[in-house]
């Protein structure tokens, strides 16, 4: 799972991520995009979160392409896998972000009006949650609020996104409503679990809003978009 603590004197590796914490109280975290040194005391915490911050704050949407193409009804919810990142942090001060993997992005929409979002393919199922192997991925589900289609992709705000644990340490993403209208697809970001039983995972904020950050937990763009290959990273 991704969330604990590290101890000066220890070493951890997360995915593609690794951090040094030496016994001197320089801790040093490091992924594929950038190393960072902080001096620090005590006990660190790191826990994932919404991939937002790291390597660098482009957008809040998240867009979760599927590996095929899926018919959905009104009432559908539909499971994929999202990718997070891992936030250290000591007592309610963040020290820094870590993209666990190599990051993408993508616009979703046309050049005008269109979102520019951290791009994540993903296998895609009916009615319940695929097999996760991948530690630095979360769980997602989409219902299907309205409408009735055959989509190939989901986006949605993650900054309003809450991040949930099962007993067995697996991560889920807050549950996403989906809206399919003549000519747009629509998001709607809840706070609500994607199922029962399962407990909310501690939330670390700090900072200030970035200018790209979008103003509410929706986001809607044009139906049929597509896929930008030079904006993918």
């Amino acid at each position: 799972m991704l969330a604990g603590e590290i101890t000066s004197g220890t070493s951890l590796s997360l995915c593609r991520a690794r951090i040094i914490y030496s016994e001197d109280g320089v801790l040093r975290a490091c992924d594929e995009y950038k190393c960072e040194e902080v001096y620090v005391d005590g006990v660190v915490g790191y826990r994932p979160a919404p991939p937002i911050y790291s390597p660098f704050r482009i957008s809040d949407a998240v867009y979760i392409e599927f590996d095929k193409k899926i018919l959905v009804h009104r009432g559908d919810v539909i499971w994929a896998h999202a990718p997070l990142e891992i936030i250290l942090y000591h007592k309610n001060s963040i020290l820094t972000r870590l993209a666990p993997g190599r990051v993408k992005y993508t616009l979703v929409g046309n050049l005008v009006e269109g979102v520019i979002a951290r791009y994540a393919k993903s296998r895609v199922a009916k009615g319940f949650p695929l097999e996760n192997k991948d530690p630095c991925m979360a769980h997602i589900a989409f219902y299907i609020a309205q409408g009735e289609d055959t989509i190939k992709g989901v986006p949605f705000n993650a900054a309003y996104s809450h991040l949930y644990t099962d007993n067995k340490g697996s991560i889920f993403y807050s549950l996403v409503e989906v809206y399919i209208k003549d000519a747009i697809i629509e998001s709607r970001t809840t706070s609500k679990p994607p199922i029962e039983g399962l407990e909310k995972l501690k939330q670390v904020r700090a900072g200030r809003t970035g200018v790209f950050s979008l103003t509410a937990p929706v986001i809607a763009v044009e139906r049929g978009w597509k896929l930008w290959p030079s904006l993918k990273g």
